[in-house]
């Protein structure tokens, strides 16, 4: 490419990367008009270093909303509602475009935050099950919550059953509805002693220091993983927003995909935390040690099984999805590379549960957020 197609793409993507950084931010942005919001827009790239609007700024809602060209008006935008924004900036004589819908308002947040508390409590119970060998009970609830939750999806995102249509709202206070259900039968199986063990609060408060103590240094590296986890995996996303947004489907499809495929590795690392936690707590270090072993040889090979998994589902699934013909194929071509570090991944996670269920949980912290991050 020629210096001036260089400074040609520079300037677009600079463009881009104004209308880029504006695109959000009046997805809160309740009470004003469109023609409010469109000036807005034009304020905020100028204020970010463009010359000007590419093209007369669109930002339409309600009734405009569905229109292609609808020029902005007096309508004032409301929580709930889809606002579309067409716009542009001017860079060095190169403009670009971006078109983006937004829904406005937290109506989703604002319902599903009350299911937090009942997934604590359930998740509580399915560790502690876990860590014993008892996986029934749990694969069970599990299964029954699941159910629910599709049910209540089905009845109040779409309106069936006499029930109104409540869209996003719907789908949170399904989900609300399926936590609560599965938190209502763990506690009828803590009350009723159906279970090793039960629902002691006043045992709690009286918990010895040096116990309190253990706990906070096994539970703060964990938390701090967790943190950083997820932190990591929103960077991860970001990442590829910012260098092709309209890759993210195909992004999700192949990682979809290498789920999946990963579904009997995970499955087989998560028993490390039961086949050798309870041999070390037993003190019987070696066969730990020859446990160990054994697991990690069958993880290996569940995860070579993975790679052909992951290059045969890539050929398929992506079909599947209502994406265009690129988007497929390199949904295709990132579930095969997946596919081929699915190995490496699978020996991660292995030594991950190895650290957790030794109880060396600082360890396991560094291993698990330095992979997310590096």
């Amino acid at each position: 490419m020629s210096i001036y197609g260089d400074r040609a793409y520079a300037a677009f993507f600079k463009g881009y990367n104004c209308c880029q950084s504006v695109a959000v931010a009046f997805a809160e942005e309740m009470g004003m008009t469109e023609k409010q919001a469109a000036i807005e827009l034009n304020y905020a790239m100028l204020r970010l270093g463009s010359e000007g609007e590419a093209f007369e700024t669109i930002a339409c809602a309600g009734a405009n909303g569905a229109l292609p060209h609808a020029l902005p008006g007096d309508y004032v935008l409301k929580e709930g509602e889809l606002v579309t924004f067409d716009f542009g900036a001017t860079v060095e004589g190169y403009r670009s475009d971006m078109t983006r819908t937004v829904a406005l308002g937290m109506e989703y947040l604002s319902i599903v935050w009350l299911s937090y508390l009942p997934l604590a409590l359930s998740n509580v119970c399915i560790f502690s099950l876990r860590s014993i060998g008892e996986n029934r009970v749990s694969m069970l609830v599990s299964l029954a919550a699941m159910g629910v939750n599709a049910l209540c999806n089905y009845a109040l995102i779409f309106g069936h059953f006499g029930l109104p249509a409540m869209g996003v709202a719907g789908a949170a206070l399904g989900t609300l509805i399926a936590r609560t259900v599965e938190m209502a039968f763990y506690l009828r199986l803590l009350l009723r002693r159906r279970i090793i063990f039960s629902l002691d609060l006043r045992a709690a408060l009286r918990l010895p220091a040096a116990v309190v103590r253990a706990f906070a240094l096994k539970a703060v590296p964990l938390i701090a993983n967790e943190i950083l986890w997820n932190v990591g995996m929103n960077v991860y996303f970001w990442s590829y927003a910012r260098l092709d947004e309209t890759a993210l489907p195909a992004v999700t499809i192949g990682e979809q995909i290498s789920t999946i495929a990963a579904v009997l590795a995970m499955g087989t690392s998560s028993t490390v935390s039961v086949l050798i936690g309870a041999e070390l707590g037993a003190g019987r270090l070696q066969q730990a040690r020859a446990n160990c072993k054994k697991l990690l040889t069958l993880v290996v090979g569940i995860g070579l099984v993975c790679v052909a998994l992951c290059l045969g589902l890539g050929a398929i699934l992506p079909n599947a999805f209502g994406v265009e013909l690129r988007l497929r194929e390199l949904a295709a071509r990132i579930a095969a590379v997946m596919g081929v570090f699915s190995p490496f991944n699978f020996l991660y996670g292995f030594c991950f549960y190895c650290m957790r269920a030794g109880g060396d949980t600082r360890s396991a912290m560094l291993l698990d957020s330095g992979y997310m991050w590096l």
